[in-house]
């Protein structure tokens, strides 16, 4: 709807100052079409500027905009962000956010997670990805370097694999473990 009102209003200022152009070369001195012409460049002007205002405020509030804003979130916050990150990285736009995180989970470029601290949204592409080498049957975590096939504890296979880890749900690995 913005968008169309300033595509309008771009319409109309365009004209208003082509009107004012013209009576501005066909004053012939005459005072009376000056101040048509006058009249009808600001006009025009104005009507350009606010449709330009106008148009901007319609980019800012575009789906693809919001999605993309989002997407920039979640990149720098290792692929997560709670409902409430988004609301105050849009501000006014908030409600925006709301039916844009509902599509990029209709489409699986996000999934939602309900934690007791608040909703969460999982962009698995971008979550923090950790090589580990675990037994198959007793969850046993060894070394990378090693290569043995078998679990030292049960004997079962060892396999290597990447899994992505959520930070705020105290899925953190450090040097110490």
């Amino acid at each position: 709807m913005k968008l169309a009102g300033a595509i309008a209003l771009l319409g109309l200022g365009v004209l208003a100052i082509g009107f004012g152009l013209l009576f501005l070369v066909g004053a012939g001195g005459r005072g009376g079409r000056y101040a048509v012409a006058a009249t009808g460049l600001s006009l025009g002007a104005l009507a350009v500027a606010a449709g330009i205002a106008l148009g901007r405020a319609a980019a800012r509030e575009a789906p693809a905009r919001i999605e993309g804003e989002i997407l920039a979130l979640a990149r720098r916050r290792s692929g997560e962000v709670s409902a409430a990150d988004v609301g105050a990285a849009l501000g006014a736009r908030a409600a925006l956010g709301d039916d844009a995180l509902r599509r990029l989970v209709a489409r699986g470029s996000a999934r939602e997670e309900r934690r007791a601290d608040g909703t969460y949204y999982l962009f698995e592409g971008l979550l923090a990805r950790l090589v580990v080498r675990r037994c198959a049957y007793c969850d046993f975590e060894g070394p990378l370097s090693d290569d043995v096939g078998e679990c030292p504890k049960c004997g079962g296979d060892m396999k290597t694999s990447r899994v992505a880890e959520t930070v705020s749900a105290g899925e953190l690995y450090s040097m110490d473990e």
